[in-house]
């Protein structure tokens, strides 16, 4: 019985310790989502200002 209840108290510190874990490996997996998000709309301006002046690149070379 003694040898049960000291692998008991072993499984929960391991539960606890996996717990915050996952925690933790959950907050940084919401910032990783949170900054893809966030590069993404950077990207996409980006690709307008690229856009945008590739045009004004093909109107210039049309005036020459």
């Amino acid at each position: 019985m003694a040898v049960m209840t000291i692998q008991k108290a072993d499984v929960s510190k391991e539960l606890a310790v996996l717990s915050q874990v996952l925690e933790t490996t959950k907050a940084e997996l919401k910032a990783s989502q949170d900054k893809i998000a966030f590069l993404t709309d950077e990207n996409k301006v980006i690709l307008q200002e690229k856009a945008m002046i590739q045009g004004q690149f093909k109107q210039l070379q049309g005036s020459l």
